[in-house]
């Protein structure tokens, strides 16, 4: 995988991920509902120039919604959306029994709407390790920002730092954080997808020490009708273009 980063200004936009939602009002029901976003993919396909938006969902134990009791569903699983606006992709993952497999479509398959909420702000790119870590011990809010292209796709992704680790001293940091969601190159068998459509995405922890190069945990999904769960259990090692982003409120002088 090879990196890729065109932005050469210091100032970019900074997302403020506990105001941006991901809501959906279902077909069927005609229910309305909201979750927080937990990350950001852009898609571009570097051939037809089709470029296409995903936003990860937060986690939630799916439930009988609505119910007078036993709202919770059993056997129980935990249920991720994640959606552009023409598309989602939806992450079933089993705690016991039988797994439902997940399930992809267009919008409109199963949902009236589907809406995204992303909250900006002027933000200020970060690059230097010293940086990095007097923001984190001052507490203020970083972002991340990784780009990289393969087989004839740019891939950019957003995510908010949920947590870093610092040694002040020797100007060394780590992040571990996640979920976000990356393309799942090690799951698809050497198969290379023909367009965005037939792409495959799926929820990932992120890990990296410098900022060229990043582990992503990859999500391994069960089969349909598999008693095995869901495990984080592939490891990819990915070179990318990585830049932090803090709010220019926040920006050191």
């Amino acid at each position: 995988m090879n990196s890729t980063d065109t932005n050469t200004s210091q100032e970019t936009q900074w997302i403020d991920f506990s105001r941006s939602f991901l809501s959906w009002v279902t077909l069927k029901e005609q229910s309305y509902g909201r979750f927080s976003i937990e990350s950001k993919c852009t898609i571009v396909d570097l051939e037809s120039k089709d470029n296409e938006t995903f936003y990860l969902a937060t986690a939630v134990m799916a439930g009988n919604v609505y119910a007078p009791d036993n709202l919770t569903k059993e056997p129980t699983y935990m249920f991720q959306i994640a959606a552009s606006e023409r598309h989602f992709q939806i992450f079933h993952d089993h705690i016991v029994g039988q797994s439902k497999g997940d399930a992809a479509g267009d919008i409109d398959n199963l949902f009236e709407t589907i809406s995204i909420i992303e909250k900006n702000c002027p933000g200020y790119r970060v690059k230097i390790s010293f940086d990095i870590a007097s923001l984190a011990l001052s507490s203020k809010p970083l972002n991340a920002r990784m780009s990289f292209e393969n087989d004839g796709f740019q891939f950019v992704l957003d995510f908010p730092i949920r947590h870093i680790n610092i040694q002040h001293d020797r100007k060394k940091f780590q992040v571990e954080t996640g979920p976000v969601l990356v393309p799942a190159y090690s799951l698809w068998g050497g198969r290379v997808p023909d367009n965005i459509r037939t792409l495959q995405l799926h929820p990932a922890y992120i890990l990296f020490n410098c900022l060229d190069r990043v582990e992503l945990v990859l999500r391994q999904p069960p089969l349909d009708n598999q008693t095995l769960r869901c495990l984080y259990s592939n490891i990819e090692k990915v070179q990318s273009e990585i830049y932090l982003i803090t709010p220019l409120t926040a920006r050191i002088h």
